[in-house]
């Protein structure tokens, strides 16, 4: 874990779990880049596919952990599931997923199989003209 990532968990030892689990998870599907920004964490492969970041306040204040994450991936289609809390279209083709992570076992078989679509979907992206 680099010093920028545990900078942006804060020393929060339930997120450094939580990106714990899921480094594990993407670092099982192939090659990809680790980016730390101000607001998100993000892989890609090249095209970023996995983010986590701090997640609304809106959702701390309907009682969730505070130490909880919001993991977003995109996908060539909308998934519907009671676990993913949003979903965006932020252009054709392209959705983009939010699930409230608050402890490790959130990222169950589900997950891992979102995430792995998602990997293969920015691996086979094209580039917008």
């Amino acid at each position: 874990m680099t010093a920028q990532v545990l900078e942006f968990l804060g020393g929060n030892p339930g997120r450094t779990a939580l990106f714990e689990a899921v480094e594990r998870v993407i670092s099982e599907l192939g090659d990809c880049e680790l980016s730390v920004a101000k607001t998100q964490i993000s892989w890609g492969n090249p095209f970023k596919f996995a983010f986590l970041s701090n997640p609304p306040r809106s959702l701390v204040r309907q009682g969730r952990a505070e130490d909880c994450l919001l993991l977003s991936f995109g996908l060539d289609h909308r998934e519907e599931h009671p676990r993913i809390a949003a979903a965006a279209n932020p252009y054709p083709d392209r959705w983009t997923h939010h699930v409230v992570l608050a402890e490790p076992g959130d990222i169950d078989e589900t997950v891992k199989n979102w995430l792995e679509c998602g990997y293969i979907f920015a691996k086979l992206k094209k580039r917008r003209r």
